[in-house]
């Protein structure tokens, strides 16, 4: 069904590359085009808001792993982050959501916190208040067809 109101349709829009390339090989040889997403007014008037430092000598690392299925993608950097928590004892490693850890940062648990969850409404507010966001992923098609 999606496939036939796809292949009908005059226009095709997506957010990634990868996405609209599948669309062209279909041979429709109908117009397609990437529109990138932007960023909400609401995560643009947060980033205005905290454009002052907090003074503290911590630097608070932000993972929001959403579902347990990015497991994958943090083990790209948990190596070096693991290095970065050994090196630096005022480096603090926040993870939101579900993520199986590796043994390795067992040494570091007093550097590591565990949050639940952030609420939808309050995510970006709530973000916005670390110093380094990390957002690993593997190099699949599905995260190829990510709009990030």
């Amino acid at each position: 069904m999606c496939r036939q109101a796809i292949l009908h349709a005059d226009v095709f829009l997506t957010s990634t590359k990868a996405i609209k390339d599948i669309y062209d090989k279909l041979q429709t040889r109908r117009n397609s085009y990437v529109i990138p997403n932007g960023m909400a007014k609401e995560v643009l008037d947060v980033q205005r808001l905290h454009k002052t430092k907090q003074t503290t000598d911590k630097v608070r690392i932000f993972y929001g792993a959403g579902s347990n299925t990015h497991d994958a993608d943090f083990d790209l950097i948990s190596r070096p982050l693991a290095r970065i928590l050994h090196d630096y004892k005022n480096a603090e490693l926040y993870i939101i959501g579900q993520l199986e850890l590796s043994p390795v940062f067992e040494a570091y648990k007093e550097q590591i916190h565990r949050i639940s969850r952030l609420s939808a409404e309050n995510y970006f507010e709530d973000a916005s208040h670390y110093d380094i966001a990390l957002m690993p992923l593997t190099d699949t098609f599905f995260n190829k067809c990510r709009a990030i």
